[in-house]
């Protein structure tokens, strides 16, 4: 019994100490992240003495609708855009990848059957991926508990009948005892976590294509999760209400996160690693400094229904949300304000996904997904003022 007692206090002191040195770590970080950018827009706002009431949108001109893509036979589950923004993947409960070139006149999709029945949940480009053959790196998971690793080569020039002479080449990992439900990778693209309804997230390195790790402690189906820039943190959100923070290293949960009252559908990291944003069924947006234990720092409860997806703009100044009230909202985080909601689709809104460089955004609901044009700037020195407006309303269609 002593023994059992003293390992058991010994892993407790090692976690203890674990977290303290990630806390440090993140408290060190003295990049331009959000909260520095509010800091010194305050103090510039006093040095312009502005009145203390104005509210600032960053508006240079409002979202546009740019595209409307069609294709799939069943609910689109996910989107995402290619590192450099000419092309967008969706997956959908039909099983079927659709990989769409954004960029020239003309407008088409690759379709990739890789999966098997069930449907397919999850899709993530890597960052900046380059081989000798390929040029994009894209990752897939199903309800078939199987992770499909899509390389392939795309050409700007590529037409209908070009496109379909590329080459390509897939990998298949059984990754889970579960569904998978999300995928992140690092920022070098060199790792990819997994999380699944088998209670558990994964750690893969894709340059050697081995298993590294698994990460547990939630006690129902981890719905989602993200993987800090700088590969050094993994969260994770589940249908038992709660986040976990592991460190990837030794796999222990740094801290657990319990502010949500029903289920957590999205868990985000903001581009510098500083922030991490969740939303819940429980129709609330909740932003966490994690430089400070994971402080609670915003909430936001202007979604009627569920609040499905988010993303961090990579500026780290603004948010999107989408949600089953048909809604996409977008959220000037300086300010704590409400910006736009966006009314284009006619269905519950399962996700919204910004592009790389922010320019644009993409939305999908049913078997419809949209791209839009952010319409506003992500240069703090070209904020627009538009005073005691919290948010404007966009129609699409």
């Amino acid at each position: 019994m002593t023994t059992k007692s003293n390992s058991f206090s010994s892993l407790k002191n090692a976690s203890l100490s674990n977290e303290k040195l990630y806390w440090n770590y993140l408290r060190d970080q003295v990049d331009d992240n959000l909260w520095n950018k509010i800091d010194k827009y305050n103090k510039e706002l006093e040095i312009r003495k502005k009145p203390g009431k104005y509210e600032v949108t960053a508006v240079n001109s409002d979202p546009s609708l740019q595209l409307t893509l069609t294709g799939h036979s069943d609910i689109i589950t996910d989107l995402d855009f290619s590192y450099d923004g000419s092309r967008l993947a969706s997956v959908s409960l039909d099983s079927s990848l659709y990989l769409w070139k954004l960029i020239g006149s003309d407008i088409f999709p690759l379709k990739f059957l890789h999966h098997e029945l069930g449907g397919v949940n999850c899709v993530k480009f890597a960052n900046n991926f380059k081989s000798n053959e390929f040029n994009y790196m894209i990752a897939t998971g199903g309800v078939d508990k199987c992770i499909r690793i899509l390389t392939l080569r795309c050409s700007d020039d590529d037409n209908r009948i070009t496109a379909l002479q590329q080459p390509f080449f897939t990998t298949s990992i059984k990754a889970h005892q579960g569904t998978i439900t999300d995928l992140a990778f690092s920022g070098d693209s060199r790792f990819l976590v997994s999380s699944s309804e088998d209670l558990t997230s994964k750690l893969w390195s894709i340059e050697s294509e081995k298993y590294i790790n698994t990460f547990c402690g939630h006690k129902k189906g981890i719905t989602t999760c993200d993987m800090a820039t700088d590969g050094r943190v993994i969260a994770s959100g589940g249908k038992d209400k709660s986040i976990k923070l592991f460190d990837i290293n030794n796999a222990m949960c740094i801290t657990t996160l319990n502010s949500h009252t029903d289920a957590v559908n999205k868990v985000v990291f903001s581009t510098d690693g500083t922030c991490l944003a969740s939303c819940s069924s429980d129709n609330s947006i909740k932003i966490y400094d994690l430089r400070y234990s994971g402080k609670l720092l915003q909430q936001y409860n202007s979604h009627a229904k569920p609040v499905n997806s988010i993303d961090f703009h990579p500026s780290g100044n603004y948010l999107i949300s989408c949600g089953e009230d048909n809604t996409i909202k977008i959220w000037n985080l300086m300010h704590s304000q409400l910006m736009y909601t966006i009314e284009g689709h006619y269905s519950k809104t399962q996700v919204v996904k910004f592009s790389r460089n922010g320019g644009q955004f993409a939305s999908a609901s049913d078997k419809l997904s949209m791209v839009w044009q952010s319409g506003f700037n992500n240069k703090l020195e070209n904020l627009c003022r538009v005073a005691n407006k919290p948010s404007r309303n966009i129609t699409s269609l």
